[in-house]
């Protein structure tokens, strides 16, 4: 492993900590690593995510994307295949593969979220600076997406 490719120094984040962003659809987003910390490798994320929640189909040209489920019961659909996936659960979705995550339980569910190369904390950190509390602004979330590789896709 280059260095490019690890931790660049020691790193703890307690629990409960991190930068936290609230998105539309009500996730909460915490980053735990960013790519100044991994030396550019990844981008670490714990997302709790409400019931019935989740983002809407789309994919991503530069990042592939890891989920590992921590809390809940979530359905995944990655590349046209529907999955259901609990505690322990891990899945993968490699650049410009179609996704999207649904919190199919009656109570929020917690995702760890890897994303590779690193850099991915950008588009979080945008994506942020929507309004939750209106109807989204597509061409602005279009917008944002285009910016950092991420499309967002009709529903399959």
């Amino acid at each position: 492993m280059s260095t490019e490719q690890r931790f660049v120094a020691p790193r703890f984040v307690a629990p409960g900590s991190g930068m936290q962003y609230d998105v539309l659809g009500g996730d909460q987003i915490t980053i735990k690593a960013t790519a100044k910390d991994t030396g550019g490798a990844m981008t670490i994320l714990e997302t709790t995510v409400p019931a019935g929640a989740g983002p809407p189909r789309h994919m991503h040209s530069r990042e592939s994307e890891t989920f590992y489920v921590l809390e809940g019961e979530f359905e995944f659909e990655v590349d046209g295949e529907t999955t259901r996936a609990s505690v322990g659960a891990f899945l993968s979705a490699p650049p410009n593969v179609p996704h999207q995550f649904r919190n199919v339980a009656d109570q929020p569910g917690r995702l760890l979220i890897v994303c590779q190369p690193g850099g991915f904390e950008d588009f979080v950190s945008d994506f942020a600076s929507l309004p939750t509390d209106q109807p989204p602004d597509m061409a602005r979330m279009a917008q944002i997406g285009a910016d950092h590789g991420v499309t967002f896709l009709p529903p399959a």
